[in-house]
């Protein structure tokens, strides 16, 4: 999947994406690449835990999708507001959420 599917950079984090098909609901599958280097055990979960629930908040308007999100240092100090609007904004570049 990192190699194909698309692919969009914000200023927190990488993001990939590949649609699915053979899905009749829409639907959204997300996983969440941190090496153990990125931070402490503690940091790294709160980051997931963000990005995670930032991509709950909103299931895609159509289609079934596979996003990866790998996050960049500067995730850690985010606030969660900018953690959600630059995943929105980065899923809607992408096609997964329409404009």
């Amino acid at each position: 999947m990192l190699s194909s599917g698309k692919r969009a950079d914000s200023r927190l984090f990488a993001a990939r994406v590949l649609q699915r098909g053979g899905d009749d609901q829409p639907s959204l599958r997300l996983g969440v690449l941190l090496p153990r280097h990125f931070a402490k055990a503690v940091k790294r979960n709160l980051v997931r835990r963000r990005l995670r629930e930032a991509c709950r908040r909103r299931q895609p308007d159509r289609g079934s999708w596979d996003v990866v999100l790998i996050p960049k240092p500067a995730c850690l100090e985010a606030e969660y507001g900018a953690i959600v609007s630059c995943v929105e904004d980065v899923l809607r570049r992408i096609g997964v959420y329409s404009a």
